[in-house]
């Protein structure tokens, strides 16, 4: 117990600003008690203010539920979930999902339906519509307006999405002071490239090389066609998994942000799209000939295999790292405690970047008076 404290005081002060050291505790108050209350706070914090009540959203279910009304979530991806869940979780219900590409989703969701935006046109007088897609609330809030959709009935799930709207844009690149310029760039967990294009952006150019891995066969087609389209220069894609060894996984195939390995398939996985895949490690991949300046690591809890499997890339190249620390409980200690083993010059900034408890990223990085 005694060491368990003094572990997490030694990370504590590795923090380097009061908004990592309050997300510290969120997070950690979170993993002890993962509740929906404590989810709020951590969203608190990220916008830096205090204006996401807890009560706001249930104040609108018993309106709508007052009036007969159908809760509808607009987004049925990732965040869209982590909502729904969030809602059940404190004893209310809505009735469905909704999205552009409800045709992916036959089966439903959560055992909800998922329907059509066209659903929300001839039923727009018995429904409510929660936002619950943080990247493209404004697109969704247009097309509903233009759809005729009553615009008193467009919630927001908090009155903070916006703030946490502009911080998504971030995501992953809050740091430029700490990228070595004219370096290679690791996109762990490419999804559809869109992240390599961004950084591609964000350094001006100034890369050696892209390593992009992608295991899902869906995603790494749209990170082929993505990388070509843009003519993304020097980018290597490889469809495959990061781990700690050279393996092969199982591995569910969503065909979006949620397809993820999976040691043993759960009964709802074994009905699944379900393919076996090869896991390589970075360093297998990257030659030693190759200065590695920045890791992103959003690998659906794989992370700290990963890290493990990156040892001699990290010690060898002490790069910046944006690393997701949400997918397992405890992976916010133990990958802290794991890179500052490693490298003891590492220092630590935590931000958040969600409307739910997801999408937190632990920044690692040598200070320059300590390089």
């Amino acid at each position: 117990m005694y060491q368990f404290v003094e572990t997490v005081a030694k990370l504590y002060g590795l923090l380097q600003d009061d908004l990592s050291k309050h997300l510290f505790w969120d997070r950690l108050k979170y993993e002890m008690n993962p509740c929906i209350d404590n989810t709020f706070q951590i969203i608190r914090t990220a916008v830096g203010d205090d204006r996401t009540n807890p009560t706001y959203w249930e104040d609108i279910f018993d309106t709508a539920v007052s009036k007969k009304m159908k809760i509808i979530l607009y987004g049925p991806g990732e965040q869209g979930k982590g909502i729904g869940q969030q809602i059940i979780e404190k004893g209310k219900d809505f009735f469905a999902f909704c999205g552009r590409n409800f045709e992916k989703h036959p089966n439903g969701i959560m055992g909800k339906p998922v329907l059509s935006p066209l659903y929300l046109k001839e039923h727009s007088d018995e429904c409510y519509v929660i936002i619950s897609t943080m990247k493209f609330y404004g697109e969704v809030f247009e097309e509903l307006k233009q759809i005729g959709f009553p615009m008193s009935r467009i919630l927001l799930f908090t009155d903070t999405v916006g703030d946490i709207a502009e911080q998504y844009k971030k995501q992953y690149f809050e740091f430029p002071q700490f990228y070595k310029k004219d370096t290679a760039f690791v996109d762990a967990g490419c999804f559809d490239c869109s992240d390599s294009l961004k950084f591609a952006e964000w350094c001006a150019g100034r890369y050696s090389k892209i390593y992009a891995f992608e295991p899902d066969a869906v995603n790494f087609a749209k990170c082929e066609t993505v990388a070509k389209k843009s003519g993304l220069r020097d980018i290597e894609l490889l469809h495959a998994g990061t781990g700690k060894e050279m393996t092969s996984a199982f591995f569910v195939s969503q065909g979006d942000a949620g397809s993820h390995l999976s040691a043993q398939l759960t009964v709802a996985e074994e009905h699944a799209n379900v393919e076996k895949i090869q896991i390589t490690t970075l360093d297998d991949v990257i030659a030693p000939s190759i200065k590695v300046g920045f890791i992103k690591m959003d690998i659906e809890g794989a992370e700290y295999d990963a890290l493990l499997g990156a040892k001699s890339v990290l010690l060898r190249d002490k790069p910046l790292l944006a690393i997701c620390i949400y997918h397992k409980r405890g992976d916010m200690l133990a990958i802290m405690d794991l890179l500052h083993t490693l490298i003891p010059e590492y220092r630590f900034w935590i931000r958040h970047y969600s409307m739910s408890v997801n999408e937190t990223v632990l920044y690692a990085a040598i200070p320059e008076e300590m390089s």
